[in-house]
Formats: C-alpha cells, structure tokens, sequence
C-alpha cells in the first residue's frame, strides 16, 4: 500500500499527489523573433530562448494580437540547458512565453515559505512558493487544414505545442517546358488576439521557388496530429 499526501479541490479532482510531479514557472519573459528565415516564397521570422538549471521543460507561449507563433523546435544542449526556437508570423512581435519544469530540478533561495511536499524517497513533488502549471484544456486536431477558436472566460491563457503538425506542400505552374514550381513547409500555429482566446491555423514558415524542376517529387506530410495544452497564466 502507498502512503502520502494527496490534496483535492472541491470538484474531487487531484490537486497536489506526493507520488507524482508538480511542474511549476521557473522562467518567463518576452522575445522578439528578428531572424529572417525564408526561401524566397514564404517565409517567417524566428527567435529564441536558451536558459539552464532545467530537467524536463516545457515552455507555453501567447503573442499579440494579428500575430501567430509556434514552436520551431527545441534543442537539449546536455547539462540541463535547453535552446527554444519560437516562430513567429512577423518580425519582431512581441511573444510572451512561459517556462515550465519539475520542482525536483530546483529550489527556492532565501527565507521564503510555503508547503514542501516530497515523496517517499525525498524528491521534491510540490513546492507552494513556484506557481503551478494549470492546465484548463486539450485541444487536437487530426489534419493542417483544421481552423479553431476557443475563449476561457477572463482567464489569460497560453498554449504548450505538445505536438506541431507539419508539412511541405508543393505547387506545379506553367507547362512543359516552362514548368515552375513552388514548396512550402506549413506548420499549425496559434494566435492570442484577446487575453482569454486562443486562435488555431495553419500558417507558412518557409517558402522557396524552383524554376524549371523537372521530375522533382514535392514531400508531402510530416506529422499530421496536432496536440496543444491550452494554460492558465492568470497573474503570471
């Protein structure tokens, strides 16, 4: 049998479990992606965010209105340092984001204090003095062509890419002899245009144009599924 603490809200649902991680706000800040990456044809801008002292991150993101973002990949440089690249639909858009981890990774420096929960072997599971990751929905999506919108009534809201659908999508023009072409590589990206609502599409990171191709063969689907954790960043 397994001993420990466990706290629950008013509607049964588990809030602190000593035998499972709490993630909790370790990072947050603001970039503004001025790295122009592009083909020729389509293009987006890029920017990123390297930090240290991490274990298992996860990083949240909200831009402002008229602008959509999404997650261009993320890199574990080894001794807990991890680089996150942000896509962003225009140069220079302020992006906010929001980085998470496990609290076992770290700890509060000075007299500050609150409920330390660890579990039976000592690990840190919950501390009260970060604030926790709140997670108010799951939204999927089984193809790029999909569009949402979703509003959370007054919360501030940021959204985790736990899976990025991508693609590269090709355009024949023209005829034999004069055939041009063009590719595109998509991904899904969102948009916060209020505080509360997140906007879902597809959107063009990179374009390129290809005079006379040929016989050459456009790629097609990288990963159809998108998978976002849309969070509470309310007084964050």
């Amino acid at each position: 049998m397994s001993f420990g603490l466990v706290v629950r809200n008013q509607d049964d649902r588990i809030q602190i479990d000593a035998n499972y991680s709490n993630m909790g706000l370790v990072h947050q800040g603001f970039v503004y992606p001025n790295t122009h990456h592009s083909g020729g044809a389509g293009d987006c801008w890029l920017g990123t965010v390297s930090l240290g002292g991490l274990g298992a991150p996860v990083i949240a993101l909200r831009s402002v209105p008229g602008n959509s973002v999404t997650i261009f990949n993320v890199l574990d440089n080894g001794g807990g340092g991890y680089t996150f690249t942000i896509a962003s639909e225009n140069q220079g858009a302020e992006v906010e984001y929001f980085v998470f981890d496990p609290l076992e990774y770290h700890s509060v420096s000075g007299n500050q204090f609150g409920l330390l929960v660890n579990d039976g072997g000592g690990a840190r599971r919950y501390d009260s003095r970060y604030r926790s990751l709140r997670i108010l929905d799951f939204l999927t999506y089984s193809n790029l062509t999909a569009t949402d919108s979703q509003t959370y009534g007054g919360k501030k809201v940021a959204v985790i890419f736990s899976q990025v659908g991508r693609r590269y999508w090709g355009q024949i023009v023209g005829a034999q002899p004069n055939v041009n072409g063009y590719v595109f590589y998509t991904a899904m990206m969102i948009e916060t245009p209020l505080i509360d609502k997140v906007n879902v599409a597809q959107g063009v990171l990179w374009g390129a144009f290809f005079r006379d191709p040929g016989t050459v063969l456009f790629p097609s689907t990288i990963v159809e599924n998108t998978f976002l954790l849309v969070v509470d960043v309310t007084g964050f």
